[in-house]
Formats: C-alpha cells, sequence, structure tokens
C-alpha cells in the first residue's frame, strides 16, 4: 500500500508540473505573435511611406527575431531591415543582412522567400555598379518566381533585368533591356500594378533616349507622368522630369529642358528624395550653362554639388547613430528579460505550493538558458560594431575619393573654358562689334570668378583632408603686394577703384607663401567686390607693438553690421551675399582665411560698420620661434 501511494503522488506531480510548463509555453508564444505582428505591420507601414523611422524600428525587429530564436520570424526581420537600409541608401550595409535572410531561406527551403531575398540581393549589386553579380542574382530570382507562378515578382525580376541592360549597356545590351522591360509592363498591367508600370515606362522612355528616338522616349515618359497619381511612390515623379529635359536638352531645346529640370528638382525637393534633388538641380545649373546664362547655371551646380555631398553626409550620421544605438540596446535587451522573468515568476508562485525543489531546479535551467543567450547576443553585437566601424572608415575614404575626383573632374574643363575665354576675348577686340566683345568680356569675367570659386572650394577640401602644410619662411611682404594687385588689376580698372599699397622693401613675414597668398588674394576680391565705382581700397604692411607684422586691408565699400560680422566670426557659418555689381560670393574664402591663418599661429580681426566700409587685420610673425 505505501508503495502504491508514492507512485500516485508522484504521478500526480508530474501532471501538475507538465500542466504548469505548458501554460507557461502558450503565455510566451501568445506574447511573441503579438510583438511580432505589431513589428511587422509598422515596419512595413514605414517602408510603404518612406518614413525615416523605418531603419531604427527593423533593428529592434531583428534584435526582437534573435531572442524568439525563431527561423522564421528572424528571416522576415532580416528582409525588411535590408529593405529599411536599401531605403536610405545603405546598399552596403543591406547586402549581407539579405545574406543572412538568405541562408536561412535555403535551410528553411522557403523558395517563395529564396525569391524575394535573390531580387533584392540583385537590385542592391545594381545599386553599387556590380553587375555581374546584379545578373547572376536576379537569373535565381527569376527562376523560382516562374517555378512557383508567382507573376508579381516574375514582373518586378524583369523590371529590374531591364534596368540592368539600359543602365550599364549590360550584355546582350540595349534592345534585351527594352524586351525586358516591355514583358514587364505587360503583366504589371495585367495585375495592376502602377508603381511597376511607371517604372517600365520610365525605362522603356531612357531606352528610346539612348537610341536617340526622342518623340517614342517622351511618349512613354509623359504617359508614365500621367499614371504618377495612381502609384504609391510619387517621388518617381521627379525622375520622369529629369529625363524629359535631358530628352529636351539633347534635343537643343533648352527652354523646355529648363522647365522640366525646375519641375523635377522642385518635386525631389518636396518629396525629400535626394538623390533626385543632386541630379535635378545639377542638370538643371548646366542647362542655365548651355542657354548662356552663368549665373543661375552655376547656382544650380553648386546646389546640386552640396546636395551630393549632404547624401555622404547623412550616411556619415546614419552610421554613427547606428553604432550610438548599440550602447543602449543593452538596456533595451535587460527590458525584454525582465518580461520574461515576471511571466517566469508570475507562473513559479502558482507552482510553489506545489514542489518549491522543482521549482528552483526549474528557475536555474531558465537562468542558465539566458545567461547563455545573453553572452551570445553581446557577441553579435560586438562583432556588429567592429563592422560598422569599418564600414564607417570605408565611407570616410569614399568621401575623401569623391573631394579628389571633384578636384580633379572639374579644375581641367574650367581651365579650357577660362582659356578659351580668354582667346576668344582677345581676337574680338579688332572686330569692331562692341556687342560682341561685350560678351565676350563678360564670359571670360564669369569664367574668372566661377575658377576663383572653384580653386576656394578646393583649397577648403585640402584642408578638411589635411593634405596642406604649413611650410613657412621669410616672404617679402611688397612682392606679395605687386602679385596680388597684378592679378586684380583689370577688376580694379573696371570699377576706377583708387588701389594703393604700402609696405617696405625690407619688410618680411614668417608664413608659408602659398597660404599666405592666398589670404591676400581672398581678402583683396572681398575688398573689390563690395566697394562701389570710384571707392578706394588701401592694402598695407607695417611692424606691430608686439614684434609681429599686421597686414591691413581697408575699403569704402558697402560695409557690414555686427550680425553679419557674427556670422564670418564664426566658423562653419554662412556669411555669402552678392557683390555692389552682383558679383556671387559662397562665404568659403573667408573660411579659408581664418584656418591658413590660424596653422600659421596668426589671427585675423574684421572692424565695419554699414555704409562705412571695412578693415581686416591679419597679425603673423615677424620671424621665426626661437628654438
Amino acid at each position: 500500500m505505501p508503495i502504491c501511494y508514492h507512485k500516485k503522488r508522484n504521478r500526480f506531480l508530474l501532471f501538475l508540473i507538465g500542466l504548469q510548463l505548458m501554460m507557461a509555453a502558450v503565455a510566451t508564444l501568445c506574447a511573441q505573435d503579438t510583438t511580432f505582428a505589431l513589428y511587422k505591420e509598422l515596419a512595413l507601414k514605414y517602408l510603404r511611406e518612406r518614413d525615416s523611422n523605418a531603419l531604427p524600428l527593423t533593428e529592434r525587429f531583428v534584435e526582437f527575431a534573435r531572442q524568439s530564436q525563431t527561423d522564421s520570424v528572424l528571416a522576415i526581420a532580416y528582409h525588411l531591415h535590408g529593405l529599411a537600409l536599401r531605403e536610405a541608401e545603405q546598399n552596403m550595409s543591406a547586402i549581407p543582412i539579405f545574406v543572412k535572410e538568405q541562408q536561412l531561406r535555403t535551410d528553411m527551403k522557403d523558395q517563395e522567400g529564396l525569391a524575394e531575398v535573390n531580387l533584392s540581393l540583385g537590385d542592391a549589386y545594381r545599386s553599387i555598379f556590380d553587375p555581374a553579380t546584379a545578373a547572376s542574382y536576379l537569373a535565381e530570382a527569376l527562376s523560382l518566381f516562374e517555378k512557383k507562378g508567382n507573376v508579381s515578382g516574375v514582373a518586378r525580376t524583369l523590371n529590374r533585368q531591364a534596368a540592368l541592360h539600359i543602365d550599364f549597356t549590360f550584355p546582350p545590351g540595349l534592345e534585351q533591356g527594352y524586351t525586358l522591360a516591355s514583358q514587364s509592363l505587360s503583366l504589371a498591367e495585367q495585375i495592376g500594378n502602377y508603381d511597376l508600370q511607371v517604372n517600365n515606362l520610365i525605362l522603356i522612355g531612357a531606352y528610346y533616349g539612348k537610341i536617340r528616338q526622342e518623340e517614342l522616349a517622351l511618349e512613354n515618359l509623359l504617359r508614365a507622368e500621367s499614371l504618377i497619381s495612381l502609384a504609391q511612390q510619387k517621388h518617381h515623379l521627379a525622375l520622369i522630369y529629369e529625363n524629359i529635359a535631358k530628352i529636351y536638352q539633347e534635343a537643343g531645346n533648352l527652354e523646355k529642358a529648363i522647365v522640366y529640370n525646375t519641375l523635377g528638382y522642385q518635386d525631389a525637393v518636396r518629396s525629400g528624395t535626394k538623390v533626385y534633388e543632386w541630379l535635378g538641380a545639377y542638370f538643371l545649373g548646366y542647362d542655365y550653362l548651355l542657354a548662356n546664362q552663368p549665373d543661375s547655371g552655376y547656382k544650380y551646380q553648386a546646389i546640386g554639388l552640396q546636395a551630393r555631398v549632404d547624401i555622404i553626409d547623412e550616411v556619415r550620421v546614419r552610421q554613427k547613430a547606428m553604432m550610438e544605438e548599440q550602447f543602449f540596446t543593452e538596456s533595451y535587451g535587460r527590458d525584454i528579460e525582465n518580461q520574461v522573468k515576471q511571466k517566469r515568476l508570475f507562473f513559479a508562485l502558482l507552482a510553489i505550493s506545489i514542489l518549491s525543489a522543482v521549482i528552483i531546479l526549474l528557475l536555474l535551467y531558465s537562468r542558465n538558458r539566458q545567461l547563455r543567450s545573453i553572452n551570445r547576443v553581446l557577441t553579435e553585437r560586438n562583432d556588429l560594431i567592429l563592422q560598422q566601424k569599418a564600414e564607417l572608415t570605408q565611407l570616410n575614404t569614399q568621401k575623401d575619393r569623391f573631394y579628389s575626383i571633384i578636384a580633379h573632374d572639374l579644375r581641367s574643363p574650367f581651365n579650357s573654358i577660362l582659356g578659351l575665354s580668354e582667346v576668344l576675348t582677345d581676337r574680338l577686340k579688332d572686330q569692331g562689334d562692341p556687342e560682341l566683345q561685350n560678351l565676350a568680356g563678360n564670359l571670360h569675367q564669369s569664367a574668372s570668378k566661377f575658377y576663383g570659386f572653384l580653386e576656394n572650394l578646393l583649397e577648403w577640401v585640402q584642408l578638411q583632408q589635411g593634405v596642406l602644410t604649413n611650410n613657412p619662411s621669410l616672404v617679402n611682404l611688397a612682392g606679395l603686394f605687386d602679385e596680388c594687385h597684378n592679378t586684380f588689376r583689370d577688376s580694379i580698372q573696371k570699377k576706377h577703384i583708387h588701389f594703393q599699397a604700402e609696405a617696405s622693401e625690407s619688410l618680411r613675414v614668417y608664413a608659408d607663401q602659398a597660404m599666405l597668398g592666398s589670404i591676400l588674394r581672398n581678402l583683396l576680391s572681398n575688398a573689390i567686390k563690395f566697394t562701389p565705382e570710384g571707392g578706394s581700397i588701401t592694402l598695407t604692411g607695417h611692424p606691430s607693438d608686439s614684434g609681429r607684422v599686421e597686414i591691413s586691408i581697408r575699403d569704402t565699400g558697402i560695409g557690414m553690421d555686427p550680425a553679419l560680422i557674427d556670422n564670418l566670426q564664426g566658423f562653419g557659418k554662412s556669411g555669402s551675399r552678392p557683390g555692389t555689381n552682383g558679383e556671387p560670393s559662397s562665404g568659403i574664402g573667408l573660411n579659408i582665411c581664418r584656418e591658413f591663418t590660424e596653422k600659421m599661429d596668426g589671427t585675423i580681426r574684421i572692424e565695419s560698420e554699414p555704409g562705412k566700409g571695412t578693415l581686416f587685420t591679419v597679425t603673423l610673425p615677424a620671424k621665426p620661434p626661437l628654438a
């Protein structure tokens, strides 16, 4: 009898323990399902609306999915996170995320999901200019979608293959791109996908533009414009306008090219699409230059270049934010662990009256499992931080390379423009046509001004990259004054400015001659720019009471109010304004003057009042420091 009693009691205890464990498992699964559905719904909503919150949300979704230890949930989280990275133009970061998802889909034998991730990988590699790898992934995606009979997937993959052929003229060429886009368009019309229809019409328009069939190109692009109101992705309107403008520009109709490029640029600004804003502004500036409107041309090209720099800076900021996010995920992880502990504690309290010893063992087992999970998460986070650090270093290198490309690609053509405009001015002097002579002179003057702006920009870039170094020597100040006067002699005479330079032949200053020359040219250029016709400019150099040398540039120009002076003295702030004859000003020159002066252990001071002129005083060492 005692033996039989103990057997019944043990069976009863095992039943209660099993019931307790089953209740805990059901509660945990319900909580996980609710959180998963919320993350997925919000992520899809943000991606549809191109909301910047998609990126941080999908990062948290991935963390939650790793905690759930469910492959299907983690695969979906990886896919949505990869799409968010692509939307943020971080294709290099998106690719390893999609590769992780691809491995999970392969292990799960999920052919539909594998097709989608191959499509995403193919388009990501297309975006980073690797057409061969992109073609391989897209071919695999198409094969899988066709096997599954997924018409939407086939149509989307054909569209990306068409883009690959048309963008890169990838073998077998443009004709194949046109055929693929036409097939995708036909399928998109069958399933009523207006976004895909618009995208294919843009590609077909681009194809006709490349083979010089402008009428057919315009017909398809205007058809895409008419469908954009039915599509969800309204930002493609800017791309349509820019393609139409390109066709008009190549056909020589600059007036319409400017109109459509303006529409494209304005729509890009409205939708906040930086890539289209960069392209729209840059090509709008190019059209203005072709239309002989240099002021507008240089203005919009400068806006375009700044938008491109902003894109690179945004990528850097996002990478930095991602690294900072890692420091806060620790707190987020603890919150998740606390919730799990509270649920387990609740069920543990129910079981205490049943068997306290069993509850203790279960808690010890649970704690050991949590520690292993935390250790795995911490290891993954550390690997991610190291990866992002390497990517941030690569981005900085790419930005420096981008600036170097600007220096190389812009300097050479502007040297040619400057030389040609000078030759044109000289040859028209004896032609007896005052209007042509005036136009040629204005062209040469505009080219010279823009070249000066470009030189300032490139000097500033070299400063930021740490390329320029200070190589001081004893410089003859009077000789340097003469060189600067000769550089601006034409501009001074044209505005009938009285110019006077005063410096003793024996006066020397301990400075880098190239940097000091750049400072004097920038300050003298500003003085000429903001001094009205008939005014005066005085350039002086003399020893100061402190044993240094003071260089002063005083003008009788329009002067500045205290607010503008504060802007000029605040590093990185804009203080630009047009000159007395409408001369353009970027504000970069004064930043260069300030940084060059500081590199040479000097100071720069501004004194000015509105209507009473301006005085810039640069103080530099008179001789080398004692060893």
